[in-house]
C-alpha cells in the first residue's frame, strides 16, 4: 500500500504551541519589566495584559507569548516550520531562565494541530464495519513516540469557504522534567528530542495507517 503522506511536512500546520513548566518563578513579580523589555522594537510595545498572575503579549498577528510564575507557553499560528517555532521559544526560555530563575523545571511540551486535505471524502479512519450506521468523529488514544508520552486526537474538519474535506490531527508530545536552571541545556535537548519524535517513522506509519 502506497503512503497518503511520505513525511511529516507533508501536513499543513494549522497552529503550534509550546509549554514549558516550573517551580518557583516569583522573580517574575519583581523582574517582569526587565524581561519585556526585550519585546520592544522601534520604541514600539506590542499588545499585552499584565498582572501578578501573569502576562500575556500578541507579539505579531501569528505569535502570541503567556508568562507567569509557574509556565511559559507560546501560540503560532500557520507557522513555517517546526524549526521555527523551537527558534522563537528558545529565545524566550533563555530569558525566563536568566531573570525570573526558576528553581526546577518540570514538564516540557509541544502540540501541534496537523491539517490532511482529503479533497471530497473522508478516508475510513475507522472502518465502516465498526461504525454500525454511524459515521466517525473523533478518536482520542496515547502513545509512546521515541520515549515520549504523547496525546493524539483525530477529527473530521470541513475548509472554511470551500467543501474541500480534511483530516485533523491534534498532536501533543510531551515529557515530565526535573532539572534546575543551571542544566537549562536539558530543555533545548528536550524541544530537539520532541521535534525528532514528530518526524519520527513511527508516527509517519501511525498518520499512514489512520489515512488508509
Amino acid at each position: 500500500m502506497s503512503k497518503k503522506i511520505q513525511k511529516i511536512n507533508n501536513l499543513k500546520k494549522l497552529e503550534g504551541f509550546i509549554q514549558l513548566n516550573f517551580s518557583k518563578g516569583f522573580k517574575y513579580v519583581d523582574r517582569a519589566g526587565e524581561f519585556f523589555n526585550n519585546f520592544y522594537e522601534n520604541d514600539n510595545f506590542p499588545k499585552y495584559v499584565m498582572d501578578p498572575s501573569g502576562m500575556i503579549v500578541r507579539i505579531d498577528e501569528k505569535t502570541q507569548l503567556k508568562v507567569s510564575p509557574h509556565h511559559l507557553w507560546m501560540h503560532f499560528v500557520e507557522p513555517d516550520s517546526f524549526d521555527y517555532q523551537i527558534r522563537e521559544f528558545q529565545k524566550k526560555a533563555t530569558l525566563v531562565n536568566s531573570i525570573f530563575e526558576p528553581a526546577k523545571y518540570t514538564r516540557v511540551g509541544w502540540r501541534n494541530y496537523l491539517i490532511y486535505e482529503c479533497g471530497k471524502t473522508y478516508p475510513d479512519i475507522i472502518p465502516k464495519d465498526y461504525l454500525k450506521d454511524s459515521e466517525f468523529s473523533e478518536i482520542v488514544f496515547t502513545k509512546k513516540i521515541d520515549n515520549f508520552d504523547s496525546r493524539i486526537s483525530v477529527s473530521r474538519l470541513v475548509k472554511e469557504g470551500t467543501n474541500t474535506k480534511a483530516i485533523l490531527f491534534d498532536i501533543d508530545i510531551f515529557k515530565k522534567e526535573d532539572f534546575n536552571l543551571e542544566e537549562f541545556s536539558n530543555m533545548s535537548d528536550s524541544l530537539k528530542g520532541i521535534e525528532s519524535a514528530y518526524k519520527s517513522d513511527p508516527l509517519l506509519d501511525l498518520i499512514n495507517d489512520l489515512l488508509k
